[in-house]
């Protein structure tokens, strides 16, 4: 295995080499599928990974979303700067004392 990827990472570097080597490669799985030992270990290897057999029923089942759900104190508002929020923070703070008379100006 680690010399075919070696080989492939050498022949990936240009179209034709990629070309070339899967055509190369159709050969021996040929001969593999047609050779009897190697049929019998697939085989075998399938009966026992094989878990067909049980008694469940495979249903496909759709799995939906979970709602969305907005986490507490997080609002839809926009981020403010940190020199927005002292303006903001400055024009609260400021209240007219009671009884106060704006001058008038003529």
């Amino acid at each position: 295995m680690h010399e075919g990827n070696n080989v492939y990472s050498i022949a990936s570097i240009i179209v034709l080499g990629s070309k070339i080597v899967k055509s190369k490669l159709v050969e021996p799985i040929k001969l593999l599928e047609k050779d009897e030992e190697t049929i019998n270990i697939l085989e075998k290897f399938k009966k026992e990974n094989d878990h067909s057999d049980c008694d469940v029923v495979a249903e496909e089942k759709t799995i939906l979303r979970p709602p969305n759900v907005k986490a507490k104190g997080k609002t839809n508002a926009r981020l403010t700067s940190n020199l927005e929020k002292r303006k903001m923070k400055a024009k609260k703070s400021f209240k007219e004392p009671p009884n106060y008379q704006r001058p008038v100006f003529l």
